[in-house]
């Protein structure tokens, strides 16, 4: 059992399920003051130290618009090997147009 998960059960004088979490809100492992410790449920913990619920800021690369999106939909728009990321579906058709080449015989 961690120290911080220890101290909480002395204070709330009750054994923590395995599915409550013990959160430092200063996000210092090594800060074990009480006051620095909360009790989540897992939906909260996860809202908290999961990396794909932050927001990524961007500017569209077409019309210099700034969008947000959220990180998981970043990280697969990533994975999927774009090249570019726009602002809606109207920039990136115009993008793509843009950076087709146009083939030899019609120039």
């Amino acid at each position: 059992m961690h120290y911080s998960r220890y101290l909480m059960c002395v204070k709330e004088k009750r054994i923590l399920s395995p599915k409550e979490h013990v959160h430092h809100k200063d996000h210092n492992q090594l800060n074990d003051d009480i006051d620095n410790l909360e009790i989540l449920d897992p939906r909260a913990h996860n809202n908290i130290h999961h990396p794909l619920h932050e927001i990524v800021k961007l500017k569209c690369p077409n019309c210099t618009k700034e969008f947000e999106l959220p990180g998981r939909e970043y990280r697969h728009r990533l994975l999927k090997d774009s090249t570019y990321m726009t602002c809606s579906y109207r920039c990136s058709g115009q993008m793509s147009r843009a950076t087709k080449k146009i083939p030899y015989k019609f120039r």
